[in-house]
């Protein structure tokens, strides 16, 4: 299917360079509205990609005052990277859901340690080993300082059911949590249009991060919770998928039906694995994904975690504590 003419109805799109060789490139969309438009998402910091940008707003003669608001549609670091920015030339309001404001919100490391305390504990009860634990939290300090962090008295939370009037009809917030806690989509309802952020990508594996969801590291489920997300999606609908990576794409029930199928071939092989043992998430992410970069490792162990929590789920695996809270999993007997 030919793909719409989406700037013929004051959708456009940009799309900037990435630092990540898995990426290369994230997008940016622009919502006319009126003389003004709406962001949605900031793509990554960086000189060029302000050039970029200033450039994308010269070409659709508007102006970086004429911003009625940053929409975003989660809090990783390639998503908000010119946000801070665009609010200080603008003063536009910087919409976001309030489940990323750990990612995102200029206040002090130490507002949000607990959040990433939890996170070593759940990290903790998944067996990784304490050197590669260091290592993994570093980058996680490294990512804080990675973009300029969005004001807090700019920042406008999202909820499900918001909406925004633009010149392509009314956009309206889909809560879509997985690929990280706060994700949300925009629904456009009358030519079934949506911009999923993460949430919904062709080509990339969306990741849903594992995240904790209290102080003894509890896990918040994500790949559950996407799931949930993508069955929620798929009862709307939606005939194109503007994403933030690559180009639009269409036919979302296939998509969703090939990213099941995907999921239950990864949990079969772990399920085939644990038959006869007993493992940790921390065992079975080496036996699976043996000599990885430690880069990899949180997106490891929230893919390994994530499939192991939807066999329990199901019934087909038992997870369980030892003595020190590190969690063991073994086929139901």
């Amino acid at each position: 299917m030919t793909s719409p003419d989406h700037d013929k109805h004051g959708l456009h799109c940009l799309a900037v360079p990435t630092p990540f060789p898995e990426l290369k490139s994230v997008n940016l969309y622009f919502l006319r509205a009126g003389g003004g438009f709406y962001l949605v998402d900031g793509g990554m910091k960086g000189d060029d990609n302000r050039i970029q940008l200033k450039n994308k707003l010269d070409r659709l003669d508007l102006q970086l005052k004429d911003c009625k608001g940053v929409l975003h549609t989660h809090g990783h670091v390639d998503h908000f990277g010119l946000s801070a920015w665009v609010h200080e030339q603008s003063g536009a309001p910087l919409y976001i859901h309030r489940r990323e404001d750990s990612q995102v919100e200029d206040r002090p490391w130490q507002d949000f340690s607990d959040a990433y305390t939890w996170r070593t504990t759940l990290l903790q009860r998944c067996a990784m080993p304490q050197i590669m634990l260091s290592l993994v939290n570093q980058g996680g300090k490294m990512f804080w300082s990675f973009n300029d962090r969005l004001p807090s008295q700019g920042l406008r939370w999202l909820t499900e059911g918001d909406s925004f009037v633009t010149d392509s009809g009314i956009w309206s917030v889909m809560e879509t949590p997985g690929h990280s806690p706060g994700s949300v989509c925009f629904f456009q309802k009358e030519k079934r249009w949506l911009l999923s952020g993460d949430t919904v990508l062709e080509s990339i594996s969306p990741n849903p991060l594992i995240e904790p969801s209290n102080e003894e590291g509890d896990s918040s489920l994500s790949l559950l919770t996407y799931q949930q997300s993508l069955r929620k999606l798929e009862g709307r609908n939606p005939q194109w998928i503007f994403p933030g990576h690559d180009k639009p794409f269409t036919n979302f029930g296939a998509l969703h039906q090939s990213l099941l199928g995907f999921s239950k071939k990864r949990q079969d092989t772990l399920y085939q694995q644990l038959s006869g043992h007993t493992y940790t998430v921390a065992d079975l992410a080496e036996i699976h994904f043996p000599k990885r970069s430690v880069q990899e490792q949180y997106l490891i162990y929230s893919e390994v975690l994530g499939n192991l929590e939807v066999m329990v789920q199901q019934g087909r695996v038992v997870q369980e504590s030892d003595e020190k809270g590190i969690w063991r999993f073994r086929v139901t007997a």
